[in-house]
């Protein structure tokens, strides 16, 4: 009985033990599954995180702000929010880019912003809110122009012994190099001073330093062509002629105005020495005073002749200057800059000579220049004559900065050329200039569809924007062959062994000649408008440039979508078109219109002034309304293009925005271009200028586009009731 019971005892046993390692078996399973789920629930949360974050999306969450519509009135709290991702686009794009221009913009979008602010409450800090912490002072880019002049350096060094036919070329290497043993030197040699007497002495005897000098003999007429034709001065001490971006004028010599005189008199003292010259301390003592009585003169005429105080006086009639100023020799001077080969040089300069900002050279009497020249010595006009030939030689050797520098100011275009056919992606200038056109129309369109403008408004305007020169870049001549170098072989003529001093008077010459031909063929640009920091524009000329900043900015890179190129370099054209049109210009502008358009423009002028009461700043709404009316030019303008586009094209998306809406880039990346530091936007308003966060908020809160975008409920701040608005 015991052994059964014992048996027993050990079956049960023996099963309770299969049980538990069974029981524990299937623990661990369940805990293995358990543990496996968990993994699984972390990674999808992990992954779910990244994407949200590489898709950079830009919403905070807020209540119902990607489900309700734009209309909604906004109720003051914007803090709850549905899952943004789920507004995000659900078809994935063909094309990624992954370029380094994309990755940097990608870098931008997703650093430069305070993510935790609303958009819809202030888009600016949305976009910049932690641009500072990235310790960049500026978002201003580094000058094109250092860039320039670094491959000027480069390229001469590395070709300063090829052969070359381009005469242009040649003279450009000989400056650069000559400029390079300038430096070395630490004052001017005998051979400088020798040949800078040489000069003097083809204009005329310096009473100064010579006692030949006869008062009776002096021929003033000629003293003034020697100058001109023999040295190639058109500042002559007493007047100048002012190569304007319009016209030619007579005005005065800013170089004889006081505060140079000490510098001037030691360098005269140094010449003389160096040069050996043989001079009367009693004599120089009396002619210097007589000098600066001259110079006083002069400047009080100066401020008696000031047009209104301004100095914006023209006088365009050529018979009426001559006959007032028979003493300027002024037809030798025109005849100077006239070719026989160039007849439209003749055209321009009986349409457009002209003085300005003086009226010195048509008052009669005693306030004239042409009395106070009868009233001063043949000996004070001939030291001041003469002088100005020296001061001139002293300025033209004269290094302020880099050689690469120097030679970019003294032969732009050729510095341009260098830099176009050997370091400039040429793909570049064909999307500046594609977008240059889009913009233009979609400006024109905008007129077009203008619902208060009378017709005949329109067509004048549009008319004006038909008119204007485009150029993208460089001028069209530099991609010629030969065409520059055609010039060069008719205005210079330049020896290899020309010094410094020499080839430089002669590109001075140089420079004026070809100022005055490109000024009457139509061609003139300002020397270093392709190399400004922004778009150039000249009503006179009615000639906008595009310069090489934005056209090689990683922001108008060829790999990035349209609608970033459109956004930010498309954003800057428009902002110019204001003056396109010449709408400040309303003599020709119907009645009605013009009342309506003073009426609108208002508008802007209290929105920035509200704008600072509101942020706790006293804003001037006044000296920024130009700014900030052309801000939302450029921007509505920039929108319409893009929206062109889009129809025609498909956009690509950039790496880490795969999902992120093409619209909400477009508002994204132009607010990039006005992020700045808190100090920066002190400065700014300081200045005078539209501060950096209207120029995000405030232009964007006027366009309904950005409001429904971004779902912005009605009176939330980025999308208030009262919105200013023009065409």
């Amino acid at each position: 009985m015991e052994a059964v019971d014992s048996s027993g005892v050990g079956i049960k046993k023996e099963n309770h033990l299969k049980e538990e390692k069974a029981f524990k078996t299937k623990m661990v399973l369940i805990g293995s599954i358990v543990l496996a789920v968990f993994c699984l629930a972390l990674l999808i949360v992990w992954f779910v995180t990244w994407k949200v974050t590489a898709s950079g999306s830009p919403e905070p969450q807020r209540l119902k702000a990607e489900k309700t519509n734009s209309s909604k009135p906004f109720s003051g709290n914007t803090s709850t929010a549905t899952n943004p991702i789920t507004n995000l686009t659900t078809t994935p794009p063909k094309k990624v880019c992954k370029t380094p221009a994309c990755i940097a913009l990608s870098y931008k979008l997703f650093s430069f912003g305070n993510k935790s602010v609303d958009p819809c409450v202030n888009f600016y800090e949305h976009a910049c809110g932690r641009f500072s912490e990235h310790g960049i002072s500026s978002s201003v880019p580094v000058w094109k122009t250092e860039i320039v002049h670094e491959a000027i350096a480069d390229y001469v060094h590395r070709n300063k012994n090829a052969k070359t036919n381009s005469t242009s070329e040649t003279i450009l290497k000989q400056m650069f190099l000559l400029c390079e043993k300038e430096k070395i030197k630490k004052e001017q040699d005998i051979s400088f001073y020798r040949e800078v007497l040489a000069d003097i002495k083809k204009v005329g005897i310096w009473p100064m330093i010579d006692p030949s000098f006869d008062e009776s003999a002096f021929n003033m007429t000629q003293y003034l062509e020697n100058m001109l034709v023999k040295i190639g001065l058109i500042s002559f001490g007493i007047y100048s002629l002012d190569l304007h971006d319009v016209d030619v004028a007579l005005k005065w010599d800013n170089r004889v105005n006081k505060g140079q005189e000490t510098y001037d008199l030691e360098e005269f003292q140094k010449f003389a020495r160096v040069a050996n010259i043989q001079t009367d301390q009693k004599t120089i003592d009396s002619d210097m005073t007589e000098y600066a009585r001259l110079q006083d003169r002069l400047g009080a005429l100066r401020t008696a002749t000031w047009h209104d105080g301004y100095g914006w006086a023209y006088h365009s009639d050529f018979e009426d200057l001559y006959s007032k100023n028979p003493l300027l020799n002024l037809e030798s001077l025109i005849n100077y800059f006239k070719s026989p080969n160039r007849p439209k040089i003749t055209e321009f300069f009986n349409n457009h000579f002209t003085s300005w900002g003086t009226n010195m050279f048509v008052t009669s009497g005693n306030i004239s220049l042409h009395q106070l020249i009868l009233d001063t010595s043949p000996r004070s006009l001939a030291n001041i004559f003469t002088f100005r030939v020296f001061q001139n030689a002293l300025d033209v050797v004269t290094i302020k900065d880099s050689c690469a520098a120097f030679v970019a100011k003294k032969m732009p275009k050729d510095s341009l050329r260098i830099y176009m056919r050997n370091y400039f992606k040429k793909e570049s200038r064909k999307l500046g200039a594609e977008l240059a056109n889009k913009m233009i129309q979609a400006y024109m369109k905008m007129f077009e569809s203008s619902t208060w403008l009378h017709e005949s408004t329109k067509k004048m305007n549009l008319r004006d924007v038909n008119l204007t020169r485009i150029v993208v870049g460089y001028s069209e001549e530099l991609e010629e062959s030969g065409d520059i170098d055609q010039i060069y072989d008719e205005f210079i003529d330049v020896s290899p062994s020309d010094s410094f001093y020499v080839l430089n008077r002669k590109m001075q010459s140089f420079i004026r000649k070809t100022h005055v031909h490109d000024l009457a063929l139509g061609l003139y640009i300002p020397e270093l408008a392709p190399l400004e920091f922004t778009a150039y524009f000249t009503p006179g000329q009615r000639l906008f440039v595009l310069p090489f900043r934005h056209l090689e900015s990683p922001s108008f890179d060829a790999s990035l979508p349209d609608v970033a190129r459109i956004a930010i370099v498309g954003d800057t054209i428009g902002h110019k078109m204001r003056k396109f049109s010449n709408a400040q210009d309303f003599d020709n502008w119907d009645e009605k219109d013009r009342e309506e358009y003073n009426k609108r423009i208002k508008c802007w002028t209290e929105q920035y002034v509200d704008y600072g009461v509101s942020s706790g700043r006293t804003l001037d709404g006044e000296t920024t309304l130009d700014e900030n009316y052309s801000d939302h030019l450029g921007i509505t303008t920039a929108w319409s293009a893009y929206k062109e586009l889009k129809d025609e094209k498909e956009d690509i998306s950039i790496v880490g925005f795969e999902d992120y809406p093409p619209d909400k880039l477009f508002f994204h990346a132009r607010a990039l271009k006005h992020c700045n530091t808190n100090n920066a936007r002190e400065q700014q308003i300081s200045e005078g200028y539209s501060v950096s966060d209207f120029r995000v908020n405030g232009v964007l809160a006027n366009m309904e586009e950005f409001a429904e975008t971004f779902q912005c409920p009605v009176g939330s701040p980025m999308n208030p009731e009262k919105k200013c608005k023009m065409f």
